[in-house]
């Protein structure tokens, strides 16, 4: 009741909130405001079947949790996981209250947030990797991972099923269980995606309401959320694809002097909203010289027509970056982007390309850093 009461309240009294509104078209900067099933940005009245995503100027979390739940399909609810018997998975949100859910449509649980590298934590030092087989793993801060299958949580231990017997452990030093993979998702893809201020992320049906917006979800109900908990919406509309969070075909990157060197991935930002270059965007990606990434675009549901978003140098590039874009093989954009030139907005034809490149190299002035950030790239489909 008290979480609810504190919704209540943000959904009455939260005034506008400096961010952003990206649409089909533009690009809106300035105060962001929900309605009555649109939105209101920078004195703008923006109807909510032309909006892409909503920002809201907040990169710093204000509220969070010691632990996480990851589900099946992607979202994270950021909460204190309280207990685990049979099918009952109980938890604490701060946002979203006491919830119990089916532990089988959960990915992975976090008992601890991954620590600074340099802290000697041996969670510092490695990414989970997805569990593989018939069972988990459980990562701990100190020491080797342990497979096998979660049996019980309570608010001080856990046991697990290991190819040792049964071992009941304490729940200080541990750090993430990822569940066999595999896992039916929760939720349906091409819903619309909310963040919250706590780092929580869920999906489903949305719509701006006064002063907040209401989501439909498939496990949560209905949740009436006001705009001071939101980080950003970011919706999913037919004909839309998201570059900055659809993994490329194909991605290598070579070294300075080896141009058949090995292939690692480019960095792509994984949180929502991210501040990368000299602007705030929802997804980017950040691309060195000697980098080529690839989208296979065939079997869209229209025809790729058009390529919008922003490119930038990165923070603090000392050398010039040498872009080229190309669609179906042939070179849409070509140029050299120096330190500290201006964000600038991309608006490019594709004429139906099945495949999109974006290449990175050095340009005319060689210095380090050196890179290009380009932000929230998407491709929109014109019907076949």
């Amino acid at each position: 009741m008290k979480i609810a009461a504190c919704i209540a309240i943000a959904l009455v009294a939260a005034p506008a909130l400096a961010g952003v509104v990206q649409t089909l078209g533009a690009r809106i900067e300035g105060d962001v405001k929900f309605a009555d099933g649109r939105l209101e940005a920078a004195g703008k009245t923006v109807p909510w079947n032309e909006v892409l995503y909503a920002a809201q100027d907040r990169v710093q979390r204000t509220l969070s949790a010691a632990g996480a739940v990851h589900l099946a399909g992607g979202e994270v609810w950021r909460a204190d996981i309280l207990s685990l018997s049979g099918k009952r998975l109980a938890l604490r949100s701060a946002l979203l209250g006491a919830r119990e859910i089916d532990p089988a449509l959960v990915s992975a649980l976090d008992f601890l947030a991954p620590q600074p590298r340099g802290t000697g934590s041996a969670w510092a030092e490695t990414a989970p990797r997805p569990a593989a087989g018939a069972t988990g793993t459980l990562y701990r801060d100190k020491g080797e991972p342990v497979p096998g299958t979660l049996l019980w949580i309570d608010e001080t231990r856990l046991a697990i099923d290991s190819p040792l017997g049964v071992l009941t452990l304490a729940r200080e030093g541990l750090v993430r269980y990822e569940f066999p993979a595999g896992r039916k998702a929760a939720t349906a893809t091409g819903l619309d995606e909310v963040g919250l201020v706590d780092g929580t992320v869920i999906r489903g049906s949305a719509k701006p309401v006064p002063g907040g917006v209401a989501v439909e979800h498939a496990v949560l109900g209905t949740l009436r959320l006001g705009d001071q908990l939101i980080r950003f919406v970011a919706r999913q509309p037919a004909g839309v694809i998201d570059l900055g969070s659809r993994p490329p075909s194909s991605v290598t990157q070579s070294g300075i002097l080896d141009k058949s060197g090995p292939s690692r991935p480019a960095a792509i930002a994984s949180e929502r909203p991210c501040a990368t270059g000299t602007a705030k965007s929802l997804t980017a990606l950040r691309l060195e010289p000697k980098t080529v990434m690839k989208w296979d675009l065939r079997g869209e549901a229209g025809k790729p027509s058009r390529l919008s978003g922003r490119i930038c140098p990165i923070e603090g590039a000392r050398g010039d970056a040498h872009l080229r874009i190309l669609a179906g093989g042939k070179t849409i954009l070509e140029k050299d982007i120096g330190p500290g030139a201006a964000v600038e907005p991309l608006a490019l034809d594709l004429a139906a390309a099945q495949e999109l490149a974006v290449e990175v190299d050095f340009g005319p002035r060689i210095g380090f850093p050196c890179g290009i950030v380009l932000e929230d790239p998407i491709v929109v489909a014109a019907p076949r």
